[in-house]
């Protein structure tokens, strides 16, 4: 067969079918990205603690794309999985005894909305559409929830690193966006964890002004009932 005959008989597969197959471009247009917060948690020896993250999908088109995207976000087990159910564990510092917790899609921890990253199918994966309307960059932020169990393990701070991306469209064979990482924090014993860090103080000076200028950002600090903390900036202590 000529080149031209080859050539025109992969367009004429390409209309009958096989689209996904032959013409991995017909996606091409589209581009998704991923971020995820971390999460931290207290843990104790009486009761399991639960606590939530999120994800954000953000997703742009060209002018001439469908103004809607189909997408599965899957997330990965973890630095010290172990293969079977509950899949994900937490370590003291890499090593030491683990401790086990869940990982879940949306902001409770049902006992049947594992969130996982198969390579094929929809089972454990979060599914959605992303609609764009007129504009061409759309995003979409999504929970998780984080389940420690009651533990007697030792003290410290314990750490897991999950990694978080897209596929699109809703596919076996869609694009796979970059992996963003997640870090799990659980405490054991007297320990205090941030959930939301400080952000930036930004002064706004007019010249000459004698007015003085204020600024301020918020955090949440979570810590074990009765345990007394500070909080420190380049080691000036700022409260307690």
């Amino acid at each position: 067969m000529t080149r031209i005959g080859i050539f025109s008989a992969m367009l004429r597969q390409c209309g009958i079918g096989l689209l996904l197959a032959i013409c991995p471009l017909a996606y091409a247009a589209y581009s998704c990205t991923v971020t995820a917060t971390d999460a931290s948690v207290l843990a104790n020896a009486l009761s399991a603690e639960t606590t939530t993250g999120s994800v954000t999908l953000t997703c742009t088109r060209s002018a001439g794309d469908a103004p809607t995207l189909s997408y599965r976000l899957k997330a990965t087990t973890g630095l010290y999985n172990t293969g079977s159910q509950p899949y994900r564990r937490v370590r003291r510092g890499g090593a030491g005894t683990p401790m086990e917790y869940s990982l879940r899609r949306g902001s409770t921890c049902g006992a049947t909305s594992d969130w996982l990253a198969p390579a094929t199918g929809t089972t454990d994966v979060q599914t959605g559409t992303m609609n764009f309307g007129t504009a061409l960059v759309a995003s979409t932020t999504l929970a998780y929830c984080i389940r420690v169990p009651a533990t007697s393990v030792s003290s410290g701070v314990y750490t897991d690193t999950f990694l978080v991306f897209a596929q699109y469209p809703d596919s076996d064979m869609g694009n796979l966006s970059p992996q963003a990482p997640a870090t799990v924090t659980v405490g054991v014993g007297d320990e205090c964890l941030f959930n939301t860090y400080p952000g930036n103080l930004v002064f706004n000076y007019t010249a000459f002004s004698t007015t003085a200028q204020t600024a301020s950002t918020g955090f949440v600090l979570r810590c074990n009932s009765g345990l007394p903390w500070e909080a420190f900036r380049s080691g000036s202590r700022l409260l307690s």
